[in-house]
């Protein structure tokens, strides 16, 4: 069983710079490549930092994968609304299938790679403001689940997690849903998989958590295991931000619904927020009917704060296939010209207020 799609798209193009980056470990003494993004204004302002966020991937992802350009675009929107300020985004690569930890044998160090390499080289090598205030950490998938691990684990790194429809197995749901990942990585011992198991930390450092919400979750497809991880905060009375999406188990979509959200929950950390709007964006309501479609829909929407609305159709790997801005509440739109098979529509009013996707079939006869 696979926790993610596997697409490489992008929707617009950046005004920052993705990077590939190669490096020695200093602990593993191994070649370490990992991705990053630059804001547009890092090469021209040398004088100013800037706060870090760390994405992980999902299983079956590497450093390169859609989130270089999906999240950065994410968080481009956020700026361009002040809702977030400019930032470097890090992407490190977790082995494919390692949930972010140690593999038992020593082969894919993906903890050490990122908490005591990846991290202390980013803050010497780019102008970051190098304390716990300005790093987050956020994933998908296998990525949230090594998100919220890393936050726990190492709360004096990270002030606050963003886990995008997380895979948050305990040790019989990953023995059940990853057999390959139990054996290569884990050994097939519980002892092992708990030294990197968030449940761990949550229950370890449980104080730590409880002053502010520091935790959000986009939910997605895993509901099951996002509902476990909510019963067992509210058990710790730990508080955190719960959203869900509507979307499948797929980053773009993810990104799509609560993507800007994400911005101003962590932006709300940061030391500095002036001229920063900070208020949660509240989705607009949206039907879409018929669907299943076959040549044509009508897309209702009730905006509370203005009839000017963008359309946007995208298919399964975030890719936008249908853009229309529309001053109306009903508006038809002809999809014959689109393939079978699953898309998801949102509406954004004047980039403000965006809806939760809305899963739209299509089955031409």
């Amino acid at each position: 069983m696979l926790f993610i799609l596997l697409c490489h798209t992008q929707l617009f193009a950046l005004n920052g710079t993705v990077q590939h980056v190669t490096f020695t470990g200093p602990v593993t003494k191994e070649s370490i490549t990992f991705s990053i993004y630059l804001p547009p204004n890092y090469s021209g302002n040398t004088s100013q930092s800037y706060p870090v966020v760390y994405h992980l991937h999902g299983i079956g992802g590497t450093h390169d994968g859609q989130q270089i350009s999906t999240i950065p675009q994410t968080f481009e929107l956020a700026v361009s609304q002040k809702r977030w300020t400019e930032a470097i985004i890090v992407f490190p690569d977790g082995y494919n299938n390692t949930m972010w930890a140690n593999s038992y044998d020593g082969t894919k160090p993906a903890e050490t790679n990122v908490i005591q390499e990846i991290i202390p080289y980013i803050d010497a090598s780019y102008r970051t403001i190098r304390d716990k205030q300005h790093r987050f950490i956020e994933g998908f998938s296998m990525g949230g689940f090594g998100a919220l691990m890393y936050f726990t684990k190492y709360p004096n790194l990270f002030s606050k997690v963003s886990c995008y429809d997380g895979a948050f197995l305990d040790w019989p749901g990953i023995k059940k849903a990853q057999p390959e990942v139990v054996t290569q990585i884990f050994n097939n011992s519980e002892t092992n998989f708990n030294q990197y198991s968030p449940w761990t930390y949550l229950k370890k450092n449980v104080s730590l958590f409880k002053p502010d919400t520091l935790i959000k979750i986009s939910l997605g497809a895993l509901s099951g295991y996002d509902k476990n991880l909510g019963d067992t905060l509210a058990v710790y009375n730990i508080r955190y931000e719960y959203a869900a999406t509507g979307c499948a188990h797929q980053l773009g979509c993810l990104a799509s619904a609560q993507g800007i959200n994400t911005a101003i929950f962590f932006a709300k950390h940061l030391d500095q927020t002036t001229g920063l709007d900070l208020t949660r964006i509240a989705p607009a309501p949206v039907n879409v009917f018929p669907n299943p479609a076959v040549s044509e829909i009508t897309v209702s929407v009730e905006c509370s704060q203005t009839s000017e609305s963008k359309i946007e159709i995208y298919n399964l790997c975030g890719q936008v296939v249908f853009v229309r801005k529309t001053t109306g509440h009903n508006t038809i739109i002809d999809v014959s010209g689109l393939d079978n098979g699953v898309y998801f529509i949102s509406v954004n009013s004047l980039g403000s207020e965006r809806s939760l996707p809305v899963k739209l079939m299509i089955n031409h006869l």
